[in-house]
């Protein structure tokens, strides 16, 4: 049975919804998943236990909602935040791969991870994260680009399919 959510892309200010026409874009699968574990939450902090009343919170509202009693599946985006706070470097890369392993550690119960990271070019790093369920051959293929001058990611598609359920390449249309 597929998994069906709605397409969640980077815009450059956060997250957003992906519109065809005047429709919501699906997903089905796991496509949403590495981008909310790295991106999706409180920007490189734990969501404190308890908080004092009023106290704003700076967090993904599903972290004391849905997680309150489990840490370790509220999303922190320790990713996002290494990647604004190191140079990158042989050893930044390093750090920004075991970040991202953190950020993603929720789908290990039901899944096989492994990240490579790639610099490309000055302040450039290509992420690649292969997603593999125990019991299947074929693997996902999730590759981000990082441009540190300008802060943004871009979310390459694989020769997999797209954020379309006809897998035609037509993410950017």
């Amino acid at each position: 049975m597929a998994t069906i959510d709605v397409a969640v892309i980077e815009t450059g200010n956060g997250g957003d919804l992906r519109l065809v026409g005047r429709d919501l874009a699906l997903v089905s699968g796991w496509d949403n998943m590495p981008y909310l574990g790295m991106f999706g939450g409180n920007v490189g902090q734990s969501t404190p236990a308890n908080r004092a009343a009023g106290e704003e919170a700076f967090d993904w509202w599903g972290n004391s909602l849905l997680f309150g009693d489990t840490p370790d599946l509220q999303f922190n985006s320790l990713t996002e935040a290494r990647l604004d706070e190191i140079t990158l470097t042989s050893s930044g890369r390093i750090a920004v791969e075991q970040a991202i392993l953190r950020d993603l550690a929720f789908m290990l119960p039901f899944a096989d991870i492994t990240v490579t990271t790639e610099i490309t070019g000055i302040d450039r790093l290509r992420i690649m994260i292969n997603v593999k369920r125990p019991e299947v051959l074929q693997e996902q293929v999730y590759i981000y680009l990082w441009d540190g001058v300008t802060g943004t990611l871009n979310y390459v598609p694989s020769n997999q399919g797209d954020y379309n359920n006809d897998y035609n390449n037509d993410y950017y249309t």
